[in-house]
C-alpha cells in the first residue's frame, strides 16, 4: 500500500516504523496549523497573555513540537493495536505513519470470536491514556511554563478527541470494526461486515460520495 515509506532506524517492541512521503507533507502543514491557533488553545489555560507566546518564532516552534507529540501519540495508539494483536497470535509486519495519521500492518487478523473487537478498542484506550497523563503533567506544570502548558493541553485534548472520533461505528475505524465483531459472533463474518458496512454510511463522519 506504501510504496513510497521510508524505514526508521529503530523498532518499537521489535516492529519496524515507516514514515510514508506522505508525512513529510502533512506534518509542516500541522505544524503551520498549530501555530497559527496558538492563542485559541493558550486561552484554554488562560496564558493568552503571556509576552513568550507573542515572539514571532515561539508559535511556529511550538507547532512543530505540538505536532511531532501528536503523531507520537499516534504511533502510540497503533503500538497499542499492535500489542493486542500479538496477544492473539498475529504478526505486525510494521507501523506506518502517512497522511491520515497511523497503520499498523498484520499478516493477518485473528480468528478467534470477538478478537478484532479487543484489538480495536486497544487503541482508543491507549489515546485516552494519553491523553489523561497529559492532563496529569499540565496540572503539575507551575504557571510560568507556558510553552510547555500549550503543548500538554493541546496534547491532551487531541488525543481525548482521538479516541472519541475513531470510536465512530464507521468502517475502517476502530468503532466501526467493533461493531463487525460483535456482529460476527452471532452471525456469519461476511454478513457482519455488509452491515457494518451499511452502519458505517449512516454514521460517517464523512458526507456520502466523498473519499
Amino acid at each position: 500500500m506504501f510504496r513510497k515509506a521510508y524505514r526508521l532506524p529503530f523498532t518499537l517492541l521489535g516492529i519496524p516504523v515507516l514514515l510514508d512521503v506522505t508525512f513529510l507533507l502533512i506534518l509542516p502543514i500541522f505544524a503551520f496549523s498549530i501555530a497559527r491557533s496558538v492563542t485559541f488553545w493558550a486561552q484554554q489555560v488562560g496564558v493568552e497573555d503571556h509576552p513568550a507566546l507573542h515572539r514571532p518564532w515561539v508559535p511556529y516552534v511550538l507547532g512543530l513540537i505540538t505536532a511531532l507529540g501528536l503523531f507520537i501519540s499516534v504511533l502510540v495508539h497503533e503500538l497499542g493495536h499492535s500489542v493486542v494483536a500479538r496477544l492473539y497470535g498475529v504478526k505486525v509486519r510494521s507501523i506506518t505513519l502517512w497522511l491520515l495519521g497511523g497503520m499498523a500492518q498484520f499478516d493477518e487478523m485473528p480468528r478467534q470470536r470477538g478478537a478484532e473487537a479487543v484489538m480495536a478498542i486497544a487503541g482508543p484506550i491507549v489515546s485516552v491514556v494519553i491523553g489523561l497523563l497529559c492532563g496529569l503533567v499540565l496540572k503539575t506544570l507551575p504557571s510560568s511554563a507556558v510553552p510547555a502548558r500549550f503543548v500538554f493541553n493541546y496534547l491532551a485534548i487531541m488525543n481525548i478527541g482521538l479516541a472519541v472520533f475513531n470510536m465512530i461505528p464507521a468502517l475502517p475505524l476502530d468503532g466501526g470494526r467493533v461493531l463487525r465483531s460483535l456482529l460476527a459472533l452471532r452471525m456469519p463474518h461476511l454478513r457482519a461486515t455488509q452491515v457494518a458496512a451499511g452502519v458505517s454510511l449512516r454514521a460517517s463522519p464523512l458526507p456520502r460520495g466523498a473519499p
